[in-house]
């Protein structure tokens, strides 16, 4: 297993080099922006981003088609997700939601991503019980960091992809809500049982490795994944909402030779934005446990970690005719998916983008992926990516 001196040194360089120094900018700038509405995790956490209280039932959805072109491969068309929610409002307290998503081609087809109920125990949001399936609390919501319409980039970022094991999603019960601190700040928890992932891999690949659906939901051994994630959510926070989060989830993922392997995620994250179109937000993710003797691929570790930072401002909002808003994003990541050996699959991304908005609803996105292996042999990999995201 990884020291703590690994996670230590990594978080210190990424606190210390990445977000203290953007945090400050961003506070001396923008300290005189008028104030965005208030911050909640209790709307936060419905990850379509949609919901009307009075509605019974609802169905929403987008389209998300993409374009890339990667330097040494073909160009491609992708109709990379469509992706549909439904979610029925049975009383005051009870709520039950289910998630599909057709990606890229029909023998893909992850029916249902999440399927769960939420039971609200008082008359506050001070605790919930989910029960279901649902994505694993870790970090930020997927409907900030992962999904086409949330994302504000197009390519998924790699800590999330690859560590966080893209759509994790759990079966089990997450016990979660939040309780007003003051007027302006509020602390949210979830603490969370469910039967963990089998394997390691990046992106879906753990989850596809498994031989039957019905494996991919169950336990493999009696040791369950328990996990927490506990933020701190300020409104009116420098004229905008913040939102500081760290999270913690340890299981057992595989039995070998009689023992038990571990596997342990460790995380920080952070989110800011307020009403002048101004957006910041960032994840840390540390991943640490016992590896298999023989590898699958030598370069993917359960000892692995990764980071990003993502910068965003809107322009020309609602200045006329097929302009909602033009959207500058600048995102950087860094990944290092083995911390015990130095791989090419060890990779900084730097990565400008930009999103318009023609109609509500609809987003067109373009970005360029400036791709540089920190260690091995260098690869001609940048890629142009074009999408059109299309929601109802």
């Amino acid at each position: 297993m990884a020291s703590n001196r690994y996670t230590l040194y990594g978080f210190k360089q990424y606190l210390a080099r990445i977000l203290l120094p953007l945090l400050l900018a961003s506070m001396g700038h923008f300290a005189g922006v008028v104030q965005a509405e208030g911050y909640s995790v209790v709307s936060d956490k419905k990850d379509t981003g949609y919901d009307e209280s009075e509605a019974f039932m609802e169905w929403h959805g987008y389209l998300n088609f993409e374009y890339d072109n990667k330097e040494g491969t073909n160009s491609n068309f992708d109709n990379h997700e469509f992706y549909l929610s439904v979610s029925a409002t049975i009383s005051e307290k009870l709520k039950v939601m289910a998630e599909f998503e057709y990606e890229h081609t029909p023998e893909k087809l992850i029916s249902p991503i999440q399927a769960y109920a939420d039971y609200r125990v008082f008359d506050s949001d001070v605790l919930y019980v989910r029960a279901g399936l649902w994505y694993i609390p870790i970090g930020l919501a997927p409907a900030n960091n992962l999904r086409g319409n949330g994302n504000k980039m197009i390519r998924q970022v790699a800590v999330i992809h690859d560590i966080e094991y893209e759509n994790w999603a759990e079966t089990g019960i997450d016990v979660w809500g939040a309780i007003d601190v003051s007027d302006d700040v509020e602390f949210s928890y979830d603490l969370f049982l469910g039967n963990g992932v089998q394997g390691i891999g990046t992106g879906d690949s753990w989850f596809q490795s498994v031989d039957t659906l019905q494996d991919h939901s169950e336990d493999n051994n009696n040791n369950k994944l328990f996990g927490t994630h506990l933020g701190i959510n300020m409104s009116n926070f420098l004229g905008g909402d913040l939102g500081l989060g760290v999270s913690y989830a340890t299981h057992t993922y595989a039995e070998e030779a009689g023992k038990d392997l571990e596997q342990t995620h460790i995380g920080f994250d952070l989110r800011y934005q307020n009403s002048s179109g101004f957006s910041v937000q960032s994840e840390y993710l540390q991943r640490d446990g016992d590896d298999l003797a023989v590898l699958a691929k030598p370069e993917i570790s359960v000892e692995a970690s990764g980071w990003y930072i993502q910068v965003a401002q809107k322009v020309l909002q609602n200045s006329g005719p097929r302009m909602k808003y033009l959207e500058l994003v600048f995102q950087i990541d860094k990944i290092d998916l083995n911390e015990n050996t130095n791989t090419n699959g060890d990779k900084t991304t730097i990565s400008p983008g930009l999103i318009w908005s023609p109609e509500d609803y609809m987003l067109v996105k373009f970005e360029y992926d400036m791709v540089d292996e920190d260690s091995g042999d260098d690869i001609d990999n940048d890629v142009v990516w074009m999408a059109a995201v299309y929601q109802f």
